[in-house]
């Protein structure tokens, strides 16, 4: 969806359809903003009160529409609180997930549910994260509760969190894409705006992710800046996890190692492919792995995989004479079991690293959750 907005957006475009229903959107986002104003004034006046919690709350969100790094965050931030030996939950809608009701995952049992009942980033999370407890809800007050009683959660971590109100916040993280910072400065459907520029004087924190990738830093500090004078700005980028095989039936019983060094990548040709809300910063970050990409087969965001399109693929990279074919580490999880494959995929495992304004960062969640007297 995020490229079909681009090609819309694009001045460039000549096609009568495509402005026709760029008018469509421009309309439909008027709509939009009427809507997300009427629903701020409902809070605003007291009207509708959302939900508090005994837990300190840090929602971790966005303005924009795609991939702008928010899991990536969630997990760095989880993991940073684990040391500290604070207890940590994380609550998360599950996009598109197929089961309705409350539900948690942990890395030690996830394997007894299938990722469709979560979602694939809660399921995601739950894999990569150790003793952390994801909960599963559209209702994340009631989430949030269950965390508190079941687990004694201390420090709660709202994923996708700045456009859900129904909760009160201790501290709102607000992710900024520096790819594509706001888009055409336009409300959704007419941009990828989820909210006003506006709205970012609630944030008290920014991250500017993938800082390495920015291509105006001063305009887009200069637009923070605009709407919001005090709340730090924070720089990030990804650095390599790991690279792992994805195993198949076959590969299993030969017990074939899963970790993939680095260095036997380089140079080699691969395939790549992907359904994650942001494709191009998944084909920028494995410049850092020094493979020549052959082609990069794009998915709609969250694209459930069957094994037709796993054998196309591995048809494609056979033709381009591919050495091996690689995806996301979110879109693993989404690809189901495989008899045998005569191309390994290989997973790219990222992780969040903060490169400015660490100190400052964690200066403010010390200052919330008081990690030095964990008592």
């Amino acid at each position: 969806m995020r490229v079909l907005f681009e090609k819309i957006q694009s001045e460039r475009k000549t096609f009568s359809a495509y402005f026709v229903l760029k008018l469509f959107f421009y309309i439909f986002s008027v709509f939009y903003w009427l809507g997300y104003h009427l629903r701020f004034l409902l809070y605003r006046s007291g009207a509708v009160k959302p939900k508090k919690l005994k837990a300190k709350v840090i929602s971790i969100g966005n303005i924009t529409l795609g991939g702008t790094g928010k899991t990536p965050l969630v997990i760095y931030l989880a993991e940073k609180l684990k040391q500290k030996e604070l207890k940590v939950s994380i609550l998360t809608r599950g996009y598109k997930r197929r089961k309705k009701e409350l539900t948690e995952v942990v890395r030690e049992k996830r394997n007894r549910i299938h990722w469709t009942e979560v979602g694939d980033e809660p399921y995601l999370l739950a894999s990569r994260l150790y003793n952390v407890p994801v909960m599963v809800s559209k209702y994340r007050g009631i989430s949030g509760d269950e965390a508190e009683k079941k687990y004694q959660t201390q420090v709660l971590i709202l994923d996708d969190g700045f456009q859900h109100w129904k909760l009160c916040r201790d501290l709102d993280i607000v992710v900024i894409d520096s790819m594509n910072p706001f888009g055409n400065l336009k409300l959704f459907p007419a941009g990828i705006l989820r909210e006003p520029l506006s709205s970012l004087k609630r944030a008290d924190i920014f991250v500017l992710n993938k800082a390495d990738q920015i291509s105006d830093e001063q305009n887009v500090i200069r637009i923070l800046r605009k709407y919001n004078q005090d709340a730090p700005i924070i720089q990030s980028v990804y650095k390599i996890n790991s690279i792992e095989r994805l195993l198949d039936r076959s590969s299993r019983e030969k017990n074939l190692p899963v970790q993939v060094e680095e260095r036997h990548l380089e140079g080699r040709k691969a395939l790549a492919f992907s359904g994650v809300g942001n494709p191009l910063s998944f084909e920028k970050s494995l410049d850092l792995l020094k493979v020549e990409v052959l082609n990069h087969r794009r998915f709609p965001d969250h694209f459930f995989y069957q094994k037709k399109d796993i054998l196309n693929l591995e048809k494609e990279a056979q033709n381009l004479e591919a050495d091996f074919m690689i995806t996301t580490e979110k879109d693993s999880v989404r690809i189901p079991m495989m008899s045998q494959l005569k191309i390994p995929i290989y997973i790219f495992k990222i992780d969040m690293v903060i490169t400015k304004g660490e100190e400052t960062f964690w200066g403010k969640i010390e200052g919330l959750t008081n990690y030095g007297d964990k008592n």
